[in-house]
């Protein structure tokens, strides 16, 4: 199904990229093998919904703060103007 909506997409796509669909390929197989793993591990490891999210996000969490840190993200977030602001911290948690 991602596959033929990025194809029609493309279709109607007025400038053509061929790194652009190289990557929106790339990111379609990389999502499809995704699911299947965690399809396939969830049913292996008897794990539900919330303990495959809560063990990928932990596993994912070291690349994160190494792109943050190497970013140079982290030192705006004190800028961020709704930081203090008790929805954002309700949604954020």
């Amino acid at each position: 199904v991602m596959c033929i909506g990025a194809a029609i997409a493309g279709v109607t796509d007025l400038a053509f990229s061929l790194p652009g669909y190289c990557w929106v390929l790339t990111c379609a197989v990389s999502t499809a093998v995704y699911l299947l793993f965690i399809d396939k591990l969830g049913k292996e490891s008897g794990l539900n919904d919330f303990g495959l999210l809560f063990y990928n996000n932990m596993l994912a969490m070291p690349f994160m703060i190494v792109a943050l840190l190497a970013s140079g993200e982290l030192s705006t977030v004190p800028q961020y103007p709704r930081l203090y602001a008790l929805d954002f911290q309700i949604f954020f948690v």
